[in-house]
């Protein structure tokens, strides 16, 4: 059989002193983590600014008209179509030819859209070759 000493070592001052000031620090820790959070769930969440882009309308695929303000997918495919089948926008106004625009959206994403005065889609004719 094993024989057991019984006998414990004396715990030192110095022992003592750094196991004091570890659950201080680890006391202090814990109650700064818990005021933080505790702080962090009373406060509203700040409001961002929406995301602000131009956008080509005459060009623009309907992934990218759907990101504007008041424009969904199904207002999207109806630019598409009312672009197709009416000609390209000149301006924001124009966009009341599509069912379901008014002044409220337009003026909701005229600041965003754009409307080049080139058109970008058709094709460019060749410099013709001067003698």
């Amino acid at each position: 059989m094993a024989t057991v000493n019984r006998t414990a070592e004396p715990i030192e001052r110095d022992d003592i002193v750094r196991a004091a000031f570890s659950l201080a620090a680890l006391l202090v820790l814990t109650s700064s983590w818990l005021a933080w959070s505790l702080r962090t769930q009373d406060e509203p969440i700040a409001q961002q600014e929406p995301l602000r882009f131009l956008t080509d309308l005459n060009n623009a695929p309907e992934s990218e008209l759907s990101l504007l303000p008041g424009i969904g997918k199904e207002l999207a495919r109806r630019i598409i179509t009312e672009r197709e089948t009416s000609g390209p926008f000149r301006s924001a106004g124009d966009l009341e030819r599509v069912r379901g625009i008014g002044p409220k959206t337009i003026r909701q994403i005229e600041a965003m859209a754009i409307f080049p005065s080139s058109d970008t889609s058709a094709p460019r004719p060749e410099p013709s070759e001067s003698p």
